[in-house]
């Protein structure tokens, strides 16, 4: 699977998932897409930071774009790191947003940095 062709292509995610958490800072969006995010087991020591919009209804600006990858592993394991990363904003989306948040976000670049060890994945 090519990665340009899934980060146009974010999907609908469950609403389980989706909106679990209410969005009120910056701070609360790394939290928020990591609810969403399952890293490939293999994949200790990778990270990849996206970059993409919001709206103040929560909802994607356009495809995330990836602007640093160190992944690690096999080639398969590289390439479902980073669509991992990808579908967990997908899946994510769109956010719960705190109505008194959602003008400040709006507009604005959102950059998260998803990093995985080999006992813990963490999304900043």
């Amino acid at each position: 699977m090519v990665l340009s062709a899934l980060a146009a292509d974010i999907g609908a995610a469950s609403a389980a998932t989706r909106g679990a958490i209410v969005v009120a800072k910056f701070s609360d969006i790394g939290p928020a897409i990591a609810a969403c995010w399952t890293p490939p087991a293999e994949s200790g020591g990778s990270s990849i930071t996206l970059r993409f919009g919001i709206n103040s209804a929560g909802a994607l600006r356009g495809p995330p774009a990836i602007t640093y990858a160190k992944l690690i592993g096999s080639i398969e394991v590289r390439q479902e790191s980073a669509i991992a990363a990808l579908r967990a904003i997908a899946d994510c989306t769109p956010l719960r947003l705190d109505p008194r948040f959602a003008p400040g976000l709006a507009g604005r670049p959102v950059t998260l940095h998803f990093m995985r060890s080999d006992i813990s994945s963490t999304v900043i």
